[in-house]
This record gives structure tokens, C-alpha cells and sequence, in this order.
């Protein structure tokens, strides 16, 4: 039973850290493109709320 639990939570802690290096390359695309944008409003709009996201990432 204890080699179960085991194997699921190194499985999770896995899952995890996929999923929170795949956010952060998304949120990186996501950056560049908002970067070349001339609207200097909608361009800290987005890269604050990429920002808000990450560090959620982070903190998973």
C-alpha cells in the first residue's frame, strides 16, 4: 500500500512539473508576441496578466 501511494505522488509531483513547464513556455510565446505590439496599453495589460499566471505557476 505505501509503495502505491508512493508511486501515485512521484507520479503527481511528475504531472506537475510538466504542466508547469508547459504554461511557462506558452506564456513566454504569448510574451514575444505581445512585445511587438505598438499599444502600449493592451501590451502591459497582457504581459501583467502572463506575469499574474506565472507566478501562480511558480507557487504550484
Amino acid at each position: 500500500m505505501h509503495y502505491d501511494l508512493q508511486q501515485f505522488l512521484t507520479r503527481l509531483e511528475i504531472l506537475n512539473r510538466i504542466l508547469r513547464h508547459n504554461l511557462r513556455n506558452q506564456l513566454d510565446v504569448i510574451n514575444s508576441h505581445a512585445e511587438t505590439l505598438d499599444d502600449t496599453e493592451h501590451r502591459e495589460a497582457i504581459l501583467a496578466a502572463t506575469g499574474t499566471l506565472a507566478a501562480l505557476g511558480t507557487r504550484a
